[in-house]
């Protein structure tokens, strides 16, 4: 609603329910904006909050700039942050347990996929007692295909950990991996 329409709107409450009122120093707080921004929240149909809190801004705004020009500071203090509804904060929505469960399964071969010697029997570097979450390493195969293996150029190929074929489907290293995941538990 453009800044006119609201003022004008904002105008015709003041003439139909203070009728008395004809100065800007007349104006107050209380009884006049109160009763106005209980309309507001009252509105049939109702308003969203984008919507009330643009129309108090704006009018805020108005009044600040009034309070200005027409060296009336009180008009400044009318509407005060507080008057402005908070917009509201919408959490996304939790996952399904079988959506959980996928992902859990996707986590586990990425993780026998990215360190290969933590799923062997025999722990063969240091990466191998890092703990694993008990969910993760009982959970169920995951359909996913991906490469079996990262290695930097830095890194030594460990003799306990043989490098897995980059053509080697996920879900066979995870098969492998899941007995001694569940070792570790």
């Amino acid at each position: 609603m453009p800044l006119a329409e609201q003022t004008v709107r904002f105008l015709r409450y003041l003439s139909d329910q203070y009728p008395h009122i004809g100065r800007l120093e007349q104006l107050q707080r209380h009884p006049h904006l109160l009763n106005w921004l209980t309309g507001l929240r009252l509105h049939i149909p109702p308003l969203s909050n984008s919507t009330h809190a643009q129309l108090v801004i704006r009018l805020r705004r108005l009044f600040e700039e009034l309070a200005w020009t027409q060296q009336l500071p009180a008009l400044a203090h009318l509407l005060i942050s507080d008057d402005v509804p908070r917009t509201h904060h919408y959490l996304p929505r939790p996952l399904t347990p079988e959506q959980d469960h996928i992902i859990q399964g996707e986590l586990l071969v990425t993780i026998c996929t990215a360190l290969p010697c933590c799923c062997n029997a025999i722990p063969a570097c240091a990466s191998a007692n890092v703990p694993i979450w008990p969910s993760i390493a009982s959970a169920p195969s995951a359909q996913t295909n991906g490469l079996s293996s990262y290695h930097s150029a830095s890194s030594r190929r460990n003799a306990g950990s043989p490098r897995i074929p980059s053509g080697t489907n996920s879900l066979h290293v995870y098969k492998r991996c899941v007995p001694t995941m569940r070792l570790l538990r």
